[in-house]
């Protein structure tokens, strides 16, 4: 019997172990070497098998654990196969480890620091312990009582100019703050509640807020906080995922709502035009060469006019995509990179060669929270990092890190915050994947941002850090 590509994904990781019968594991074999979508899935399970392995080198545990761990994955597939078996294997095996890791080493800590006691004024400079090849890191200031969450886009702060935006406060209390980017001091405060998912650029920061019971656009003075339009769109579904604004050139603003892109013009928050592909299901957005507007749903990615919203040119991607989360978009300057949630978990990630609008490769992922690419890599994060060959998708290295912040990038490295134990920043050399610096003790779902020699990072205690680079990425 030739097994389908849903059987396939559901018994990968007794196929990677080696608890699938003979005769069962020969069918997957077949199955496997003519399916590239489904042994690219079978490359990263056995990618993640290899770092559970390396994970437990110094703290082993006890002899029966490969074999609970084949008996816990082999019992979960008979009793419920549609679920992801990959991911509870790996759960169980997690928490395993964790308790074999407890009982052998104390975690790794970064010793308390002082913080300051008002929003209003910044610590002092400190240092943090690092690791892998940098000084001790300074601390240039700190401020205190920024609004954070696990996993959410709308506490994630945004840097234009010389100014850093957060979300301070609760429900109708929340207020956009901009703070000096330098000093860690305080300019503004706005006047009116925000829902976060804040973005800026050098003159505006916009931010969601609630208008009359529909989602609406805000824009702010960058200056000083002042209030310049608001833009009402329609009310959108508690299903459907909000995301932050889009700044584009020439004035203009592109945001996302309910199946919907709004493009507006920046100045005064006219809409422009407005193009709704609801029935494609959630859709990620990207700046495209010469003012367009690359729009990716589940059903294709969309070159758009930017005056006009008119489709340039598509390519078919026909996913089953997931209406609770958008897609992701990267660009390298020679392709286009496009994950999609399935709606039956995992993502699909493609490549589109822009000159030829055709579709370069396609490969699934067993996760995909995070997109980023630079120079003919292309990085994702889901259950691991993974740095994959622009041109051929194949994986070029791995790396385990909890959590899922976003990737950034900056001279050569990949910069993430790994939640994993006590918290750390790290950044990865784009090339092998090793360590070129980690910092203990800051744990962070939000994005570590490098603007010059300065990194700010906000920690899951509302504490935003600017943080000097000594060392390799450093401009």
């Amino acid at each position: 019997m030739n097994p389908t590509c849903p059987e396939v994904r559901e018994e990968l990781e007794l196929y990677v172990l080696g608890a699938l019968p003979a005769a069962r594991e020969a069918e997957l074999q077949r199955h496997l070497s003519s399916c590239p979508v489904c042994r690219a899935a079978e490359e990263d399970c056995r990618l993640l098998m290899d770092d559970l392995r390396l994970s437990v080198e110094r703290a082993v545990p006890s002899p029966g654990f490969e074999q609970a761990v084949r008996s816990a994955a082999a019992a979960e597939t008979s009793a419920e196969r549609r679920r992801s078996r990959l991911r509870r294997a790996l759960a169980a095996a997690a928490v395993a480890l964790v308790s074999a890791g407890l009982a052998a080493a104390g975690g790794r800590w970064l010793a308390a620091r002082a913080l300051p006691r008002g929003p209003d004024a910044p610590a002092g400079g400190g240092a943090l312990a690092a690791s892998g090849g940098t000084r001790p890191i300074l601390v240039r200031w700190q401020y205190q009582g920024a609004r954070a969450a696990p996993a959410s886009a709308a506490e994630r702060l945004a840097i234009a100019g010389a100014s850093l935006y957060v979300l301070r406060g609760e429900g109708t209390r929340a207020r956009v703050v901009a703070v000096n980017a330098e000093t860690g001091a305080v300019r503004w405060e706005s006047a009116s509640p925000s829902l976060g998912y804040l973005a800026a650029d050098e003159r505006r920061v916009y931010s969601l807020a609630s208008e009359g019971g529909r989602i609406g656009l805000v824009a702010l003075r960058a200056s000083d906080g002042a209030t310049l339009w608001r833009y009402a769109a329609g009310r959108a579904s508690p299903l459907e995922p909000l995301s932050p604004p889009l700044p584009l050139a020439d004035d203009r603003a592109c945001w996302t709502v309910g199946g919907t892109i709004h493009m507006l013009d920046a100045r005064d928050g006219r809409a422009l035009w407005v193009r709704s592909f609801a029935d494609e299901g959630a859709i990620g957005c990207a700046a495209a060469p010469g003012g367009n507007l690359y729009a990716v749903t589940g059903k294709a990615l969309h070159l758009l006019a930017g005056r006009s919203g008119d489709e340039l040119w598509g390519q078919r991607l026909d996913v089953p995509a997931s209406r609770h989360a958008g897609a992701l978009v990267a660009l390298d300057g020679q392709r286009i990179y496009c994950a999609v949630p399935r709606a039956d978990r995992g993502s699909e990630l493609f490549c589109v060669d822009p000159a030829t609008h055709r579709l370069a490769w396609r490969r699934g992922l067993p996760d995909a929270r995070s997109l980023i690419a630079s120079a003919g890599t292309v990085f994702v994060r889901g259950t691991r990092v993974l740095a994959l060959d622009g041109a051929t998708g194949r994986t070029l290295w791995a790396c385990a890190a909890a959590g899922c912040g976003p990737l950034t990038y900056a001279g050569g490295l990949v910069h993430l915050a790994d939640s994993g134990g006590a918290g750390r920043l790290r950044a990865l050399d784009e090339r092998t994947g090793r360590t070129a610096w980690e910092i203990d003790g800051l744990r962070s779902c939000d994005a570590f941002i490098q603007v010059g020699a300065t990194g700010y990072v906000v920690t899951q205690n509302g504490v935003v850090h600017a943080i000097a680079i000594s060392g390799p990425g450093a401009s």
